[in-house]
């Protein structure tokens, strides 16, 4: 990824959140967009520009799903457009003991497009595992 100019620091933060979430509900979570919005404003231009080099660097890590030997839970949002659904849900079936949850109006922010559906997702797991 090209260096982030310092000038579009604050142009390249307001496009990145609003796609998190499917499009029905950018509208409905402005607020929590905003507020996202101010917090990531802190976050310097070099720090962002290392971690989406960070991204575009790393290695594959399915083998760590193969070799689980553990629960692993998995919330996917149908309408995601960071992480396409198809490939999750084929990273979800590799775990020997996994849970998929699937939340169809929902990008990649189910904890706010559905919390509810998601924390009731993570204390059935949770209970389940524990």
């Amino acid at each position: 990824h090209d260096a982030l100019p310092i000038s579009d620091h604050g142009n390249f933060i307001m496009n990145f959140f609003p796609e998190l979430f499917a499009p029905a509900n950018v509208q409905r979570f402005g607020k929590e967009i905003e507020k996202m919005y101010h917090e990531a404003l802190k976050t310097s231009p070099k720090a962002i520009i290392a971690a989406l080099e960070g991204m575009k660097y790393r290695t594959d890590k399915l083998d760590v799903l193969v070799k689980s030997r553990v629960p692993v839970l998995f919330i996917l949002g149908k309408q995601d457009s960071r992480v396409p659904f198809e490939k999750t849900l084929a990273q979800a079936a590799l775990p020997a003991d996994g849970q998929i949850i699937v939340l169809s109006d929902v990008g990649h922010m189910g904890h706010i497009e559905q919390r509810k559906k998601t924390l009731k997702a993570i204390e059935g797991f949770a209970e389940k595992v524990f």
